[in-house]
């Protein structure tokens, strides 16, 4: 019989010669960061920034990085979320994601910001109403359907709808009843809240901000299908820059 002191537990630790990605969202006020390695998450940072915070975007993502110990030449891809969102913080994601892929001659994938904040009800049976606030009294939406065991169907298209507009869309492609998520869906509760003959919620609790931990995994995945060569990201405006709605589109993966 031996003495002295246990075998140490075993531990889940990364695997160092998986793939690491980041996805990236600065599309709207609440400022996301997640890291992964091949299947597994090692952090994920969701910040509601006033503007004029001191911190940037690089600066976060450098802080994060280092108490991950890891460093941006670690990374094999980059994940952006690519719109709509405010012009400025698109802008400030995607030449960050579009640097470091340039930098280091990795792919940078682009998403749509629907996604991230459909992620962040976890699971629902009824579909997800995305609703963020687009400022000047309207709402960009969505409506997509989760499946635990699939990627999420989209059932309407990123639209840029007032929240009436987008509540009378609800009673047509969402007789059932939605649960609603976003900035747009709190900042617009009084209008959404109860109505569908009750079946229309907000989303409890309410979320940080958006997940991106999935979107930096399926990141892993086509890295690993072979998917090297991404187009460069474009950023998706719902609105012109003279206020107008703009019909231009950047193509997006769900």
């Amino acid at each position: 019989m031996s003495s002295g002191s246990p075998a140490p537990a075993a531990r889940v630790r990364a695997d160092r010669s998986a793939p690491l990605v980041v996805a990236i969202d600065s599309s709207g006020p609440v400022e996301v960061l997640a890291l992964v390695q091949g299947q597994l998450p090692l952090a994920q940072l969701q910040l509601r920034k006033e503007r004029g915070s001191g911190r940037s975007l690089a600066d976060s993502l450098n802080r994060m990085l280092a108490l991950a110990e890891r460093t941006p030449t670690d990374l094999a891809a980059v994940c952006v979320i690519s719109g709509p969102g405010s012009f400025t913080g698109l802008r400030v994601g995607l030449a960050l994601a579009c640097g470091l892929g340039d930098a280091l001659k990795i792919p940078v994938f682009a998403y749509p910001s629907i996604l991230g904040w459909a992620y962040a009800v976890g699971a629902s049976v009824l579909p997800v109403a995305v609703t963020l606030d687009a400022r000047r009294g309207e709402v960009y939406t969505a409506l997509l359907r989760l499946d635990p065991s699939a990627a999420p169907e989209l059932l309407q298209d990123s639209t840029l709808l007032s929240p009436e507009a987008w509540l009378a869309r609800l009673e047509e492609i969402a007789p059932q009843g939605a649960v609603m998520v976003g900035d747009g869906a709190v900042l617009y509760d009084g209008i959404f809240e109860g109505q569908l003959e009750g079946k229309l919620s907000l989303a409890s609790p309410i979320p940080a901000g958006p997940d991106l931990s999935k979107i930096a995994f399926d990141g892993v995945h086509r890295l690993l299908s072979g998917e090297t060569d991404a187009e460069r990201p474009t950023p998706i405006y719902l609105r012109g820059h003279d206020g107008q709605n703009s019909r231009k589109r950047a193509a997006a993966s769900i």
